[in-house]
């Protein structure tokens, strides 16, 4: 269970200082609570109940500042009686303002609020249930004590975190509905209270703010509600007008990470965008390998791009990407358990931040072929591959070794350019190449297998099947555990249970007649379509 802060037990025999004295504290005041429920139990029972006389307001500052009377009928006070009268009522004026006073100074135990009345959501085995199963995948270094601290501290985290758990865990749409109105209005009351923080506090404050709005997003984003998370993205300027309210805040990489995976969900359209959350990384001023290095990830020695001819087809930021992300996700068996590889679109761990953050840098580089290319159709095909490559890297962040949902209109925009930049001018070219090169065939199989298995369209896997079937029908017949080889030099994740790109290898949606036409269709295909050099 989720270490709570409002539930502790140990089994330990001796504990620090600190603790034993709030032990003590705690044992005392329930002490005097016993005592004090004891007394109040039976003077309302009737056993020794002081009764106060009622004395009106105005009846007891009339008494209280009265002065004797200086008219005839008093005589300096109408005798001992009087006096004594008088005495007995003040006394008793006395007694029901001193007991009024102590009635707003001190809170019996009957009366004291239970402390979990002021959580900002009910308290039950359903929320810890909830909760447990929400942050049971977390992978950050951060501790999930001090995650579940960090939540149940913030109303608008807590109402944000209950929607996420609604979302993903129990596939509860209504309940999800409901803890995102509450968490809106939050943020928005939220929002306008920022000015009165200062310093830690109001940093503290805006980070909430941001990450509530983040999960907001991120739950559009899932159910395909695409303009909706790009309004909630772009709300997050109104909390931090620099977004650098994060900067040393204890879940900074969370944050940053998340933004850029909400930034490449909705990069197609990045003109609504606002220019402030195109670059939560900051500036970038070291190459992408350099990064990844630095972090402990090394470039495998066989590792695909590193061939002179795919040096040359490249351009160097690409290149720089894929082999960042090789580093990062490969089979060769470096030192870590590859089947635990945190999942690019989980946005967790420190793979997936710098996988993210890699698929940001190509997702905004620039592969217009320049104009004075456009009619050179030699040029125009290496053009259109580093167009390919740089969408199927991102598309490898966002989708590989994940099973898609039809919902998901994330990242649905790369899969329709990827799938129009397939042509066959760009397929032929980069078969004719290959006789030079087979890293490249390698590569160009590598790009079709991860647009088959990370579409949920059953058409468009066998789209992507046949291609591979048609121009590399040597691949055709090689069962799914040498074809995975291709992770050892090429960005790749494995998975233990139910692998997608497993499934999408072994369709068997043609007939065997069309698998031995296969190679005479790729020897037409060729001497059609290959341009005379």
């Amino acid at each position: 269970m989720v270490d709570s802060p409002f539930i502790s037990y140990s089994h330990q025999k001796h504990v620090d200082r600190s603790t034993l004295s709030r032990i003590r504290s705690h044992a005392q005041q329930k002490v005097q609570d016993d005592k004090w429920s004891k007394k109040i139990g039976k003077e309302r029972d009737g056993g020794s109940q002081v009764v106060v006389p009622r004395v009106p307001e105005r009846q007891c500052l009339k008494l209280v500042f009265e002065k004797r009377s200086k008219d005839g009928s008093g005589k300096a006070g109408s005798g001992a009686v009087a006096r004594k009268v008088k005495k007995r009522q003040l006394e008793q004026v006395q007694r029901a303002v001193a007991t009024k006073l102590c009635e707003t100074l001190v809170v019996t135990p009957v009366d004291k609020r239970d402390p979990f009345d002021s959580f900002p959501v009910v308290v039950n085995a359903e929320l810890m249930d909830l909760l447990e199963g929400y942050y049971g995948s977390w992978k950050w270094n951060n501790t999930k004590s001090l995650i579940f601290q960090e939540t149940v501290s913030s109303p608008v985290l807590i109402q944000s975190c209950l929607a996420m758990a609604y979302h993903i865990c129990h596939q509860d749409e209504v309940r999800t509905m409901v803890h995102e109105s509450k968490t809106m209005e939050l943020v928005a009351s939220g929002i306008n209270q920022l000015g009165k923080f200062k310093g830690d506090q109001r940093r503290d404050a805006a980070c909430a703010l941001i990450w509530a709005i983040m999960r907001l997003a991120t739950i559009k984003v899932n159910q395909g509600q695409l303009e909706t998370s790009l309004n909630h993205l772009n709300a997050l300027v109104l909390v931090s007008p620099t977004l650098r309210d994060w900067e040393g805040h204890k879940f900074a990489l969370h944050l940053q990470s998340a933004i850029a995976s909400l930034f490449l969900a909705n990069f197609t359209q990045s003109g609504k965008v606002l220019p402030l959350l195109h670059s939560p990384f900051g500036t970038v001023q070291t190459s992408a390998v350099a990064d990844v290095k630095a972090q402990g990830y090394m470039v495998p020695d066989r590792a695909v791009m590193l061939d002179p001819v795919l040096k040359r087809l490249t351009d160097p930021a690409i290149l720089d990407g894929i082999l960042a992300l090789t580093a990062l996700y490969n089979l060769s068996g470096q030192g870590f358990d590859t089947t635990q590889q945190s999942l690019p679109h989980t946005h967790t761990g420190r793979q997936a931040f710098e996988g993210v953050r890699i698929a940001l840098r190509l997702a905004q580089l620039d592969t217009t072929p320049p104009a004075e290319f456009s009619a050179d159709s030699n040029r125009t095909w290496r053009f259109a591959l580093q167009n390919v490559l740089r969408l199927t890297a991102v598309l490898f962040t966002w989708s590989f070794a994940r099973r898609v949902s039809s919902r998901w209109e994330a990242i649905s925009s790369v899969r329709t350019q990827l799938h129009a930049a397939l042509t066959t001018h760009l397929l032929s070219n980069v078969v004719f190449e290959s006789r030079r090169s087979k890293t490249l065939s390698d590569l160009m199989l590598w790009i079709l297998i991860v647009c088959g298995s990370t579409t949920y369209h059953t058409e468009h896997m066998v789209y992507y099947a046949d291609l591979i079937r048609t121009w590399f029908p040597e691949a055709q017949d090689v069962p799914y555990q040498d074809i995975k080889r291709l992770g050892e030099r090429l960005p790749w994740i494995d998975v233990q249970d139910n692998p997608p790109v497993e499934d999408f290898w072994n369709m068997e949606e043609d007939t065997s007649s069309s698998r031995q036409e296969s190679g005479a269709l790729l020897v037409g295909f060729i001497q059609r379509q290959l341009p005379r050099r």
